[in-house]
């Protein structure tokens, strides 16, 4: 028996309203939640095949090692021994600094994994951590501090109500924006 659950998309930020139909356990389709105002009544190709990803047949299950040009199975203490030897290698080299780490979506919406690889990157020593607002978001903030004297006022376009409306560095029929 089918059925629908409503929710949000998490690969980014704009949160996507989404109506998930699951059956037999198994996620057979998502699609736009048309109630959802926020969405815009749409939202992107990758949001709409998440569930691909799970199911693909080709997916990983087991950490991979090169071997020469293929790659092979590797248990999982032949792999975490391994990175932790290479990453023990460049932090002797280079210092902490030279460890960095990029996390956002859908990383950045679990609490226990900011909680984790913040630990983690302490324990390293490194100040290097760049997330989704740390790239792509500062402008944003700026824009909010010159017209509302607040970076937390996140502007929000009026479309319906306005004479003129440029958009500049982005694609709205890419992003269903």
């Amino acid at each position: 028996m089918a059925r629908t659950v409503h929710t949000f998309c998490r690969y980014c930020l704009a949160a996507c309203g989404v109506d998930v139909t699951v059956e037999g356990g198994r996620v057979v389709k998502i699609s736009a939640d048309k109630q959802n105002p926020h969405s815009w009544r749409d939202f992107c190709a990758k949001g709409r095949t998440a569930h691909q990803v799970v199911e693909h047949p080709r997916r990983l299950l087991a950490p991979m090692k090169r071997v020469g040009d293929r790659y092979v199975e590797a248990g999982w203490d032949e792999a975490i021994s391994d990175i932790a030897a290479r990453l023990n290698a460049v932090i002797e080299e280079g210092g902490p600094d030279a460890v960095g780490a990029y996390y956002g979506n859908p990383a950045g919406y679990s609490s226990t994994n900011l909680m984790f690889m913040n630990g983690w990157l302490d324990a390293v020593g490194t100040h290097n951590r760049y997330a989704v607002g740390s790239v792509d978001q500062n402008a944003l903030h700026v824009v909010a501090e010159k017209m509302y004297g607040s970076s937390l006022m996140v502007p929000v376009s009026d479309v319906d109500n306005c004479d003129y409306f440029v958009l500049v560095g982005a694609t709205p029929a890419v992003s269903a924006w």
